[in-house]
């Protein structure tokens, strides 16, 4: 794993603290919240080079006011995460190279309402890179092929269906986790159809635990809804064992097999 940079170096690490520090007097000043939102956009590379190929999964985090040097701590989170799970993803994903980005950015939560948050502009980037090797003898599994890692936060005995809304939904979110590669794939629990292995899935929510819902930190991974304005923290987290596609992550083909057809008319 390559470390995130040190906040001391040079002038990218001056301007780092700065605006942290900004951040925070700034919610001071507007009395409106008592902690910062930060969007994590991780984007994995693939190996065919290609932008509009790369993964993304998108986290936010709450952060105290006063917290400094947050962007290190949410960036060695979200690397160690990735790392620790880093033999089920595919040869598809690079390895021993930082090809691979994590993207902070604040969101200020307005209005309730979707639109009616202020996104600001990524204000730090971190190029990592992926360690550990897919288990051997392992396969690439499609780029499209995913699983979903769930979480909710305390639903606080809000219904799941009151008129027109669902305000449990508010505080469930995920994120699509792959490309994997086949020691993902269990075809023995029953008539030879393929499901996620539970030992695999079992082995990134502890891995999730560990890494990302740190226990005992100001800095905790929520679910934010731009429906309601609010963040909540993750109680629970899960897998099943289903996959799911993500056609959105497909490669563009690069053959085709073409057979002319002759159909000659019926005879009476």
């Amino acid at each position: 794993m390559v470390p995130p940079p040190s906040p001391h170096q040079g002038l990218r690490g001056f301007f780092r603290i700065r605006f942290e520090k900004s951040i925070a007097r700034a919610l001071v000043r507007t009395r409106v919240v008592l902690m910062a939102l930060v969007r994590a956009t991780v984007s994995l590379a693939t190996r065919t080079g290609e932008p509009k190929d790369r993964v993304i999964n998108v986290w936010h985090f709450n952060v105290p006011v006063g917290t400094l040097l947050f962007t290190s701590v949410i960036s060695a989170r979200l690397v160690n995460f990735y790392n620790a799970i880093a033999a089920y993803y595919g040869q598809t994903i690079p390895r021993g190279t930082p090809l691979h980005e994590i993207s902070l950015a604040s969101v200020t939560p307005n209005t309730p309402g979707v639109d009616d948050d202020v996104m600001a502009a990524p204000y730090q980037v971190f190029p990592w890179t992926m360690t550990d090797q897919p288990f051997s003898g392992s396969q690439a599994l499609p780029l499209e092929v995913a699983s979903c890692l769930s979480f909710t936060a305390d639903y606080a005995m809000r219904p799941e269906e009151q008129g027109a809304t669902r305000p449990r939904a508010r505080r469930r979110g995920r994120v699509f986790l792959g490309p994997f590669n086949n020691s993902v794939v269990n075809v023995g629990i029953g008539n030879g159809v393929p499901y996620f292995d539970q030992g695999a899935a079992q082995g990134i929510v502890n891995s999730y635990d560990t890494h990302i819902a740190v226990d005992a930190s100001p800095i905790t991974h929520v679910i934010y809804s731009p429906s309601d304005g609010q963040l909540n923290n993750v109680t629970m987290a899960w897998m099943d064992n289903g996959f799911d596609t993500i056609r959105s992550r497909g490669v563009d083909s690069s053959t085709r097999v073409t057979q002319p057809i002759v159909q000659e008319p019926a005879t009476a």
